[in-house]
């Protein structure tokens, strides 16, 4: 009977060492500092608002990623946010599977990105986007199945707050502004 329970045991092992993680990932819920906020063409900055213009990305990586720009960051799962007098919030997964390969236990970095849900909402929207933005890096240990779940959103060490998604000006304008202040400080020069 012994040797039947160990034998139990060693197979039982290796689907909880990789069993995947459930983590929580919206901003629904308090502290409301976490939420995201833009800044619009009249140099308004507030909360997010309009139903499903707003794409936001949860995205994952291996313990102790620093870079934002590193190619380690996976793109888990992507939500839209919500309207009306629940602006800069969004709601997505409680609990939210992570896909195979984030085992319960493990620690991983952690980072929301934001954008306009006109560039699409795959991983490569946030390249294409002119309106972006991105949190802070922080880190999360998935749990299992029956919780509690730890949350992206929040306070807490390791948990990321609110952003800001701004227009991020195409590389012609900058250099035409550019341009325009050589021309001023030109002109100026031989006054």
């Amino acid at each position: 009977m012994k040797k039947l329970l160990l034998l139990a045991a060693l197979l039982a092992m290796p689907s909880m060492v990789f069993a995947q993680g459930f983590v929580t990932f919206q901003n629904y819920t308090s502290p409301f500092d976490t939420r995201i906020q833009t800044n619009d063409l009249a140099g308004h900055i507030g909360n997010i608002t309009g139903t499903a213009q707003w794409a936001v990305g949860l995205y994952l990586a291996p313990a102790g990623t620093a870079d934002p720009l590193s190619a380690s960051w996976q793109l888990v799962q992507v939500s839209t946010n919500r309207s009306g007098g629940f602006s800069g919030l969004f709601t997505a997964f409680n609990p939210l599977q992570l896909p195979n390969g984030y085992a319960v236990g493990s620690t991983y970095a952690t980072m929301v990105r934001g954008w306009a849900l006109a560039a699409g909402n795959d991983a490569n929207a946030f390249g294409n986007s002119s309106w972006k933005g991105q949190s802070a890096i922080g880190s999360i240990v998935p749990a299992a199945a029956t919780g509690p779940f730890p949350d992206v959103f929040g306070n807490a060490a390791g948990q990321v707050a609110g952003f800001q998604i701004a227009v991020v000006p195409e590389p012609s304008s900058i250099a035409l502004g550019l341009l325009g202040l050589g021309a001023v400080a030109l002109i100026r020069r031989r006054k």
